[in-house]
């Protein structure tokens, strides 16, 4: 009897021991995949209306690039004023001096009327010029000023026909020049006074332009008069 208590208690001993072995080894294993990564840090809280201020910083930066963009370039400056009356005067001069020797060499009347009517109206506008370049501050000699061109020696070389017809022409020629200078002055120009002197300037040079063409096709007609 004693025996096989013992045999029983030594059974359910190793009974137990087993059972407990299994139950170690059943226990899950953990897997390193399975492990949680450590938590991050939480993110800032959105703030809200943050992105239409953003919308607004960025589209105010838009439209200073468009106002740079689109701002006009600086105004000439005073010397480029300076330079288209000066340009003005002399042109003024030398069409009243060509004028003149046709005046006194011509023996053609339609002729002499138009050089007439040159040396008049260039004489007025060079009264205007100088009067407007000196209220501009740029000095300008007592008396209407004189200059020779080689033009005039040209004039003095030629007579009769040939003589009318290089005046009609280089009459043309200048005045054509003339013309799309003062044009884009009064289109262009930034000082008002001067812009209202070339615009009443340019009504009369496209008169004579006319004038010329017209005395051209006559003096083709005519070649020996």
């Amino acid at each position: 009897m004693l025996s096989l208590l013992r045999s029983l208690s030594c059974f359910g001993f190793l009974g137990f021991f087993g059972f407990f072995l299994f139950s170690c080894s059943a226990l899950p294993q953990s897997d390193p995949r399975l492990v949680a990564p450590p938590p991050s840090a939480p993110s800032p809280p959105s703030t809200p209306g943050g992105s239409r201020v953003s919308d607004i910083i960025n589209r105010e930066l838009r439209q200073a690039t468009r106002a740079n963009t689109a701002r006009p370039q600086a105004a000439p400056t005073v010397a480029q004023a300076q330079a288209f009356m000066k340009k003005a005067e002399d042109r003024s001069i030398r069409e009243r001096n060509l004028a003149r020797v046709a005046m006194q060499r011509t023996r053609n009347s339609d002729v002499r009327d138009f050089a007439k009517m040159i040396v008049d109206d260039h004489t007025k506008d060079l009264h205007n010029i100088v009067n407007l370049m000196e209220s501009k501050g740029i000095p300008q000699p007592k008396n209407m000023p004189e200059v020779k061109h080689e033009a005039e020696g040209m004039l003095n070389n030629l007579s009769g026909a040939a003589m009318d017809r290089a005046f009609i022409d280089t009459m043309i020629k200048d005045h054509e020049r003339d013309i799309a200078e003062f044009t884009k002055e009064v289109r262009s120009g930034e000082d008002p006074a001067v812009r209202d002197y070339a615009a009443h300037a340019l009504e009369t040079l496209q008169k004579h332009l006319q004038k010329a063409q017209e005395l051209q096709s006559k003096l083709a007609k005519n070649p020996s008069k």
